[in-house]
């Protein structure tokens, strides 16, 4: 996901799932919330996400040209909340 900052990684839904791929500086509420529609693990049946098993890589928006390019070969889905 590329989104406009870091991940909550500690949120009960997405613990130990999430790795941020780059030094984003601050949680974003818009990017913990697209991250838990795709991978919540359901703990609260009612916001289980789309891929509730997966794991996700967190990126911010700088320098994501960079880095999409850099992590495309690894990458199954992506998304981009432009």
């Amino acid at each position: 996901i590329w989104d406009g900052g870091r991940v909550l990684a500690t949120h009960t839904e997405l613990a130990d799932r999430v790795t941020q791929g780059d030094n984003a500086r601050a949680n974003d509420t818009h990017a913990t919330h697209v991250s838990g529609i795709l991978i919540s693990a359901g703990q609260n049946p009612s916001v289980r996400g789309m891929a509730f098993g997966a794991r996700l890589q967190a990126y911010d928006f700088e320098n994501d040209d960079a880095e999409m390019s850099a992590a495309a070969a690894s990458l199954l889905v992506s998304n981009h909340s432009y």
